[in-house]
């Protein structure tokens, strides 16, 4: 060892080695191998600026190793000298979750956004939980007031973040009912060394309240995409106001608001036309979820059988209320609130939307039902003409 050269010595890896290879959901299509760095783990969990890590704290490890919320928690803990306790169940289930978070004493809890509702609908009660973190989908303000009911002082977190972003690009922290009196929780600010555009179609930045294509840029970026060159070539971009720097184009739509925080609105990509109207299914969404009497609800747009689409609704209830009743006054109350033609011509009504085994909502398990099964919905012709 003493006869070793000290160039010897040096490691072999820098801050930007690859870290890990993870691949996105593909709800969007093919799954894509996402490029991370060490790099940009580093500078959103150590010494983090949204939340306290550190000895004593007890943080959970609910999410598995293919899903990129597994970072947060994983190095989050371990980066920082906190005790990780991983789950020990095969499945997430609401009330397994809370039997886990009491056993250990978690006090730091990440969930994805299904999840964070359908437990935080089972009322849980842990005294010693000081933090809760969800991401993955936009939860209703009225979801956040029930958290902040069952968790009085509670740091309560909204994060938000593609995969390329390496796990978060903004947080959001929800400290007390009055930051909900607002259609929609806003996603927050950029974490540690993260930068944050909105630009408009013809890539000049958006002004405060309109609404344009997020671009975030910084250190938490990662390679591209495996094996993919063209797609990151596509995806990943020159910023045209900083040289050198490159931007990743997420595809979801946000806004600046007053007070510096960004708003959610929904993707690029989920506008549909229908009957010749172009609909943002997220607007839809966004008024169901302001329903008391709605606890979730995912909208989608579908083909029928005559390969046209249609607009469908499925909700969970918040209270005992009929299926029928349900229907009827959803249908009443969007009529007021939107116009005709973006009220879902069927609502679906269920006992719980499905997740995948990562805890997202899984639209794709969601089934539309057929036209001539729905027979209130539908008018028949009166005549040849017709």
């Amino acid at each position: 060892f003493s006869e070793m050269a000290v160039d010897d010595l040096a490691p072999a890896l820098d801050n930007k080695s690859l870290a890990y290879v993870i691949y996105t959901s593909g709800s969007t299509g093919k799954p894509k191998g996402v490029l991370a760095k060490h790099l940009g783990v580093v500078r959103f969990l150590f010494d983090a600026n949204f939340t306290e890590f550190g000895p004593g704290r007890r943080v959970s490890q609910t999410a598995t190793i293919s899903f990129d919320a597994s970072i947060l928690e994983l190095w989050g803990a371990l980066l920082n000298g906190s005790t990780l306790v991983l789950y020990p169940h095969r499945y997430l289930d609401p009330q397994e979750i809370s039997q886990y978070v009491e056993e250990y004493q978690i006090n730091m809890l990440f969930l994805t956004s299904g999840l964070f509702e359908q437990w935080i609908s089972t009322k849980p009660s842990h005294k010693q939980l000081g933090w809760l973190f969800h991401g993955g989908d936009a939860l209703a303000p009225k979801v956040y007031k029930q958290a902040l009911a069952l968790f009085p002082g509670v740091h309560i977190s909204n994060c938000y973040g593609p995969s390329e972003s390496t796990c978060c690009t903004t947080i959001y922290n929800v400290t007390n009912a009055t930051d909900l009196d607002v259609p929609t929780v806003p996603i927050g600010t950029a974490v540690n060394h993260t930068s944050c555009y909105v630009f408009d179609e013809t890539g000049k930045l958006c002004p405060l309240g309109v609404a344009g294509e997020l671009y975030i840029g910084g250190a938490g970026l990662v390679r591209g995409y495996l094996n993919r060159p063209e797609l990151t070539e596509e995806r990943f971009v020159t910023n045209p106001y900083r040289q050198g720097e490159t931007l990743y184009r997420s595809g979801d739509l946000v806004n600046w608001r007053t007070d510096g925080n960004l708003e959610f609105i929904g993707r690029v990509d989920n506008q549909v036309k229908v009957r010749g109207f172009r609909i943002e299914l997220g607007e839809i969404e966004h008024q169901l979820h302001a329903l008391s009497e709605v606890r979730e609800a995912v909208v989608m747009a579908p083909y029928d059988d005559n390969n046209q689409r249609r607009l469908v609704a499925w909700i969970t209830a918040q209270d005992g209320q009929s299926d029928r009743l349900l229907v009827e006054s959803c249908r009443q109350q969007l009529q007021r609130l939107l116009p005709n033609y973006m009220v879902p011509q069927v609502i679906v009504v269920l006992e719980q939307l499905p997740l995948t085994v990562n805890g997202k909502v899984d639209r794709k398990a969601l089934k539309a039902p057929r036209l001539e099964d729905m027979s209130h919905e539908h008018v028949a012709p009166r005549n040849e003409i017709e």
